[in-house]
């Protein structure tokens, strides 16, 4: 019986929602949005120590309506932001999240977070892993 149990435990495992187990996240953070707008960034460190790049092709969240993968970028003195379809995270390396470039909208947020909680994020691969991430919610100047 008890062999029984530990094979219906592990299929239960390899069924339940499949995880990266090699990427690594951190300083995953959401700017809280000012005056409680719908809209706001995560920020985070996306580390892949394995041999083969990964893709991220976008999130999910509970308590947004969409995410989108967004860039930021400079062209003739003007700043400007454009949706793309996908991040690269090369073999090895890491690619960074941040405030004026790389970044996550999160549309349609039922009610804005405040600094001091936390946004759960999924994050979904394109070999259809998903890694779920935990973002402090934090206040930042958008000169950042």
């Amino acid at each position: 019986m008890e062999r029984a149990c530990w094979f219906l435990f592990l299929l239960l495992a390899a069924c339940s929602e499949e995880q990266t187990s090699s990427l690594v996240v951190s300083e995953a953070w959401v700017r809280e949005p000012p005056g409680g707008h719908p809209i706001a960034a995560a920020y985070m460190v996306l580390d892949n120590p394995t041999d083969e790049a990964l893709v991220l092709v976008g999130a999910e969240s509970p308590v947004v309506e969409r995410i989108e993968i967004h860039l930021m970028s400079h062209k003739d003195g003007k700043m400007s932001m454009r949706q793309i379809e996908n991040l690269h995270i090369p073999a090895k390396g890491n690619l960074v999240l941040q405030p004026s470039g790389l970044h996550l909208m999160l549309i349609g947020m039922e009610q804005a977070p405040k600094a001091g909680e936390s946004v759960e994020l999924t994050l979904h691969f394109a070999d259809g892993q998903n890694k779920k991430v935990q973002a402090a919610v934090r206040r930042g100047s958008y000169a950042d």
